[in-house]
């Protein structure tokens, strides 16, 4: 009997035993199969979290100043569980933070502000920023996807990579390009370039307004200004060939014409008005500390710059017989007023110089620029404009490269 009642005692714990082994195994194959599904929902999930933002790169007809969309951000809304649930995870919020989120139309970027000026970086603009200064948002190591040797170099990867080609011919690397950062003097390929923008954009002009040209950097030199060593006709010539290099080939309809000076090291602009027989030195200087002066003289060399180049311009629309040179010849250079003007930021004259190029519009008629009077707010507005430049210059359709740097801005 007692042998018997073992054996009934020893079956019962073996069929015990089985049933919690058993048990176990059902227990660990769900939360294999839970495992798995949450794995293959974080998969998913982090897919989404790496998907570049959709957003519209700037388009030829968008003006310098635009503003974004006021449309709210619906990327959170609807969120699942198991998206909710990583997201939870610190380093996938820290990854979250560096992500740029898109809002309606125009995406706002991490260093959007709005200032005196009215207007704003949009994402678009930050993105080619960031192609331009090679920005990278870190991940962690597992993320990141190695190249072998054997990849093909991509667009823009180099800083000597042309990212810039002008339909007149001009090329920019990226080097170049890299002087528009804040506190850089902006070297004159990136004016020459502003210049080309400009003009591709005249071609499309119906404002109203009069028939202008604008002329690149080369135009007017140190040699045309200061060699004694030279005579007239040999300057004249020179500037001639110039003019016509410059896009003044079809000079008889323009009454416009825009020149930019580098003078002691920084940026002015001459403009003449050849329809109204007036001139304009336009700087960013108080008339206390101006660029330029405006004396005249008879002797050649002992004008002041701009009349130096008045001298070689009415020569030259005498020559052409242009049929407004009567009215230029006898016109008095003067200095435009303006309330922004400032004996600082030495570095930025070019970015004043480009902003007033897009902006005059003649004697006469409104000219106002939105600088703010307060120092640090104009460093912003000028930091601003530098990144707008950047963009307008590289996307505009007279760079024939755009393609290329709106897939590699894409791509950062």
């Amino acid at each position: 009997m007692i042998d018997g009642e073992r054996c009934r005692d020893a079956t019962t714990k073996k069929n015990a035993t089985c049933g919690d082994i058993g048990n176990k195994e059902i227990e660990a194959k769900d939360q294999e199969t839970i495992t798995t599904t949450n794995k293959n929902n974080e998969t998913q999930n982090m897919q989404g979290l790496f998907d570049a933002p959709t957003f519209h790169l700037l388009t030829q007809d968008t003006e310098l100043g635009d503003d974004v969309d006021d449309t709210h951000d619906k990327n959170q809304e609807g969120k699942g569980t198991a998206e909710k649930d990583i997201t939870r995870n610190a380093w996938i919020k820290e990854l979250e933070s560096r992500r740029r989120k898109p809002v309606g139309r125009f995406a706002g970027s991490r260093d959007d502000h709005e200032d005196e000026m009215g207007i704003d970086i949009t994402t678009e603009e930050q993105r080619i920023w960031d192609f331009l200064f090679d920005v990278k948002y870190s991940v962690t190591r597992g993320m990141v996807i190695s190249l072998s040797s054997g990849v093909t170099k991509k667009f823009g990867q180099s800083a000597g990579d042309v990212i810039f080609e002008s339909i007149y011919g001009l090329e920019l690397t990226k080097t170049l390009m890299r002087t528009l950062r804040g506190e850089v003097k902006v070297c004159s390929d990136v004016v020459d370039a502003w210049v080309d923008v400009m003009n591709y954009e005249e071609l499309d002009r119906t404002d109203g307004c009069p028939t202008r040209v604008y002329f690149n950097t080369t135009v007017i030199d140190s040699w045309l200004l200061t060699d004694s060593t030279c005579d007239d006709d040999e300057r004249m010539q020179t500037f001639g060939e110039r003019m016509v290099i410059g896009g003044a080939y079809d000079f008889i309809g323009i009454k416009m014409g825009f020149f930019p000076i580098l003078e002691n090291d920084e940026y002015y602009m001459l403009v003449f008005d050849l329809e109204n027989g007036e001139i304009t030195v336009i700087d960013h200087k108080p008339d206390r500390t101006p660029l330029a002066g405006i004396r005249d003289h008879q002797d050649y060399y002992k004008k002041d710059t701009p009349y130096k180049v008045k001298h070689m311009l009415d020569n030259y629309l005498e020559h052409c017989k242009h049929p407004l040179k009567d009215k230029i010849a006898p016109a008095k250079i003067k200095r435009c007023d303006i309330h922004w003007a400032t004996s600082a930021h030495p570095m930025d004259s070019a970015v004043f110089l480009m902003h007033h190029m897009q902006n005059f519009n003649g004697v006469g008629k409104h000219f106002e620029c939105g600088f703010s009077s307060n120092w640090k707010q104009k460093q912003k507005q000028i930091l601003t404009l530098r990144k707008k430049f950047a963009t307008r210059i590289l996307l505009c359709d007279v760079n024939v490269v755009k393609g290329k740097v709106r897939d590699a801005a894409l791509s950062v």
